[in-house]
């Protein structure tokens, strides 16, 4: 799970940074290349920690292609969703990690899930074993705009405070005129974009990039010198 209240606070802390990037699936990947005979098509791909790297090659014209991904065991959406909410129930307080009860994170789980798709995570090569992992990193998965949207909402349908959590991360070493400038300049529905562009983009666009810039500034956050 990427920890998002401590990763969007970063970035509006440190506003000319894009989003910082968790592990992505199992440590440990190896790589199995297989060149096809003339004419066909070869693949790579990269597996969990679990396989040795092998590589095959052939002589012919063929064209390689690539596919990364984590420890390559699949599972249905139950399965899946399960391990989710573990990862998603596993956040550190002491490191200003997203706080989600086991109730809540067995309500964001299937949401997830659904928005994402099993046939996305079997594809990419994500076990359910790999969502238990906090580290995961879900803009692995090129998920798109709307989906990271659909994601921050599943918090809000189960009752996780996320904005509030977002607000108290940001307000962490603050004074009162720059936390009270912060309430000022981040709506609800700009914290919901930079929310879900931080939990699916290993860059932030430049359009939101700008926008923290501005608030940076706006509210004087960045240290003297």
């Amino acid at each position: 799970m990427r920890k998002l209240s401590a990763t969007v606070g970063a970035l509006l802390l440190v506003a000319s940074l894009a989003a910082c990037s968790g592990s992505g699936g199992s440590d440990g990947a190896s790589s199995t290349t297989t060149k096809a005979p003339a004419g066909e098509q070869a693949t790579t791909t990269t597996a969990g920690s679990d396989d040795d790297g092998t590589t095959t090659t052939a002589s012919g014209d063929d064209e390689t292609t690539t596919t990364s991904g984590g420890s390559g065991e699949s599972g249905d959406a139950a399965s899946y969703a399960a391990s989710l909410a573990k990862g998603l129930a596993s956040g550190d307080a002491a490191s200003d990690e997203l706080q989600v009860t086991d109730d809540e994170a067995a309500c964001v789980a299937p949401k997830w899930i659904e928005t994402i798709g099993v046939d996305a995570l079997t594809s990419f090569g994500a076990s359910p074993k790999d969502l238990e992992d906090p580290d995961f990193s879900f803009p692995d998965l090129k998920l798109d705009d709307e989906q990271g949207l659909a994601m921050i909402d599943a918090f809000v349908d189960c009752d996780v405070d996320i904005y509030g959590q977002f607000a108290d991360v940001l307000s962490e070493d603050l004074d009162a005129t720059q936390q009270a400038c912060l309430e000022g300049e981040l709506d609800e529905a700009s914290t919901r974009q930079y929310l879900a562009s931080a939990l699916t983009k290993d860059e932030m666009s430049s359009d939101l990039i700008a926008k923290l810039q501005a608030i940076d500034a706006t509210c004087n956050l960045s240290p003297a010198g």
